[in-house]
């Protein structure tokens, strides 16, 4: 305000009479400031404090020209009121004030000095539910796009009415859920956390808006945002990963958390960059390819269009082929025995494990042969297996005379199977035995001739034999 010119009635009067000085001088301060409210460095719980000061006058007069106050750096205008010499200088702020720290400075003129006296003073207002431990933080950048956004809230004075919790995401009113603080079963109505649960947010910025109120009625809106950078993500792999196929003739993905820049994808099988086909609506990625029996590792990345790098990398066996017989002992096709005894052994190997169902069998019949995987035989007997990507068969045991055929099955995990056969002739001469009577020992002239024949593996016809005296 403008204030109208003023002489000071502090004056320096020079009188000269009789070269005589005389001086007369009107000094110091007529104006005095006591209770300021809020209290100089109080905490008030008011959200619309009456924010006031007293002046006492020893002198003149105190009028509304006459005040200026700076309220938290913005000029206000003041009420001002009179009793006796005491004025009361007050402002009542018209909308509710926001937690935090206030600074108040009031000007009086003093028509004694002839210039303003000033008082200044601090007070803090906590009214409103406090909030905290925001999540996301503010301003924050994060990687997921499901966030369950939360935030604690806790009140000084007052308990909190969860009736009025609301919550807006980006502008739209979303549910949100508020739980109050429990300790050792005691429950604290002023302060708890409001959450609110997300789904599939875009890559971008987004804005939540909090609300809640306590009981005394101090609404509080807190507003923040943060941003969701999450780069393409590649799920619905195939073949999964680790896992063991029989035959596989793809590998395809699907990329999500776009918009993506296609130009930017690139695959790789086992370190070689391979062309995939690509259905941009779908986010589909495939590379058509039959795979031989081995071990394979694919690699995809891929950017957004805001230049996220987003990868997978997987691993996978593919096994079209049976177990590999690759040592043979005992047999060969064609073979001929003459001693009527079979005695084999085989060993086996495998990409992947093998079955332990090989039969070993001799004209379609199953052989009792032996089975057993690579291993050892530990210090108490106990054999250990120390791989089932090997394994050993052996059989022994008389075959009789005659054409056969000896064939050994073999499977692994994942029902790849192979049948090796091999023909065979036995062809074991007749043994004579425990011949009667012995040589050279004939007693009587009317001996008992006598004689075993067999043959190993076999029946003796007994038409087959002549005896000659």
């Amino acid at each position: 305000m403008s204030r109208k010119s003023r002489l000071p009635k502090s004056l320096l009067f020079t009188l000269l009479i009789s070269f005589t000085v005389m001086i007369i001088v009107y000094a110091g301060s007529g104006i005095s400031f006591s209770w300021h409210s809020p209290s100089a460095d109080s905490v008030t719980r008011q959200s619309r404090p009456s924010v006031s000061v007293k002046a006492s006058v020893t002198e003149g007069t105190i009028t509304a020209d006459d005040v200026k106050m700076n309220f938290n750096g913005s000029m206000v205008t003041p009420s001002l009121s009179a009793s006796s010499n005491v004025y009361t200088i007050s402002y009542t702020p018209p909308a509710k004030l926001a937690n935090g720290l206030y600074t108040v400075t009031v000007d009086v003129y003093d028509d004694v000095l002839g210039s303003y006296e000033s008082t200044n003073w601090k007070f803090t207002v906590d009214a409103f539910p406090n909030p905290s431990n925001w999540y996301p933080a503010k301003d924050s950048t994060i990687s997921t796009t499901s966030p369950t956004i939360s935030m604690r809230v806790k009140d000084t004075y007052d308990e909190l009415d969860d009736t009025t919790v609301k919550a807006k995401l980006n502008g739209n009113a979303v549910p949100a859920s508020f739980w109050y603080n429990e300790s050792w079963g005691v429950i604290d109505k002023k302060a708890g956390t409001i959450s609110v649960g997300t789904a599939n947010l875009a890559n971008g910025t987004h804005t939540i808006e909090l609300f809640i109120a306590d009981k005394a009625g101090n609404m509080l809106h807190e507003t923040w945002s943060f941003t969701v950078a999450v780069p393409p993500e590649f799920t619905n792999l195939s073949p999964a990963d680790k896992s063991e196929t029989a035959g596989v003739s793809k590998v395809s993905a699907i990329v999500e958390n776009g918009p993506v820049d296609w130009g930017s994808l690139k695959m790789t099988v086992n370190g070689s960059t391979v062309v995939p086909d690509v259905n941009q609506d779908t986010g589909l990625i495939t590379y058509n390819h039959n795979f031989t029996t081995g071990s394979y590792q694919a690699y995809l990345e891929a950017k957004d269009i805001l230049g996220n790098l987003g990868s997978a990398s997987w691993s996978f066996i593919s096994d079209t082929t049976p177990p590999d017989l690759v040592s043979v002992s005992g047999i060969e096709d064609g073979v001929t025995i003459t001693d009527g005894k079979l005695s084999v052994k085989f060993k086996v190997t495998d990409f992947l494990d093998i079955k332990d169902n090989a039969v070993l069998a001799l004209d379609g019949a199953a052989l009792p042969a032996e089975f057993r995987y690579e291993g050892h035989t530990d210090y108490y007997g106990n054999y250990i297996v120390t791989s089932k990507k090997e394994a050993y068969i052996k059989y022994s045991g008389m075959v009789a005379n005659g054409s056969h055929t000896l064939s050994l099955y073999t499977e692994d995990k994942l029902g790849n199977s192979r049948t090796t056969s091999w023909g065979l002739t036995v062809a074991t001469a007749p043994v004579i035995s425990d011949e009667k009577p012995v040589t050279y020992g004939v007693k009587t002239f009317t001996p008992t001739i006598s004689a075993v024949v067999t043959i190993p593996g076999s029946t003796m016809d007994p038409s087959l034999i002549t005896l000659k005296v």
